[in-house]
């Protein structure tokens, strides 16, 4: 079967979608699948938008989604059907002559309501603007759609209508990679992160947590290890209030993660929102200690 895959971000960028949709296309291409990528900077058709999305967020993806959607029109034919993820084409898509299914790993149905406090006047009214984008963009295409997530069902129920059938499939991690190779008295006293420095990661209150921590034991160090637009803020803020045993790592390739799960003890998010995350399963399943926020697809 010839796929064409589109997603807005793609291993070696982005984050946890980005390498769910590289798991599974490679997954794909093992059974004997042809998988095309179409994705920002990224993959095998290249659509050059990624610095605007890291640079003017809804915007860019917005701009993402018009030009990958002059390309499914041209290229459509040569494919068996087309997987989207999290699609926010603002014009009806019609006239093609192949299937296309839709993966919604989050929403902005309630982004807002969790951690609006924290944001400034502009930030608040972004998120608004992308969650009136996000409905009319799934209302005017309702595709057969998935979700990584249980909480986004009712989301997308709330969008789509009650009556819109959406299938729940979970993430999955590759153990034959991911896996535990020491025993817990032989790993590192560090409690690792790994994820993109955003605000739905709660970063602030994480790094003064881990600064807690290290007070109470010299010996437990905290790594974030992931890149973000908060990335620097997070530096300063560090900086500003001299936080002793964090560091923020940066991003390490993905297809090195596996060795940090493995040699460090514990693994800990923060979130105040999430889909399924991806790292959480792939650290447990390297038998990193799980310190979670009480979510109801980490618990």
């Amino acid at each position: 079967m010839n796929i064409l895959i589109v997603t807005t971000e793609y291993y070696p960028l982005g984050s946890g979608i980005a390498n769910i949709v590289y798991n599974c296309a490679l997954e794909l291409r093992n059974q004997g699948h042809n998988c095309t990528v179409i994705s920002s900077d990224a993959g095998d058709i290249k659509l050059p938008t990624w610095k605007n999305i890291q640079r003017f967020a809804g915007i860019g993806l917005i701009s993402f989604w018009n030009k990958a959607l002059r390309l499914i029109k041209a290229e459509h034919k040569n494919f068996d059907i087309i997987w989207v993820h999290n699609p926010l084409f603002l014009r009806k898509v019609k006239g093609l002559s192949i299937p296309i299914y839709s993966t919604v790993h989050t929403t902005y149905v309630d982004r807002i309501k969790l951690y609006g406090s924290e944001f400034n006047f502009f930030t608040r009214f972004y998120y608004k603007s992308m969650k009136v984008i996000e409905r009319l963009a799934y209302k005017k295409n309702k595709f057969k759609t998935s979700t990584t997530s249980m909480s986004t069902v009712p989301e997308l129920a709330n969008i789509l209508g009650k009556k819109h059938r959406v299938l729940y499939i979970p993430n999955g991690v590759d153990t034959t990679k991911f896996r535990a190779i020491s025993e817990s008295n032989q790993r590192n006293k560090t409690i690792i992160c790994v994820s993109r420095i955003a605000h739905q990661k709660n970063p602030y209150r994480l790094v003064e947590l881990m600064h807690e921590v290290h007070k109470l034991d010299s010996s437990i160090n905290f790594k974030w290890i992931g890149d973000g637009l908060l990335k620097k803020q997070l530096e300063e803020f560090i900086s500003e209030k001299q936080l002793l045993g964090v560091e923020l790592v940066g991003k390490v390739p993905y297809d090195r993660i596996h060795e940090q799960y493995q040699k460090n003890e514990a693994f800990i998010l923060l979130s105040t929102y999430e889909g399924q995350p991806l790292a959480l399963l792939e650290a447990m399943a390297c038998g990193c200690v799980p310190i979670i926020s009480n979510l109801p697809n980490m618990t």
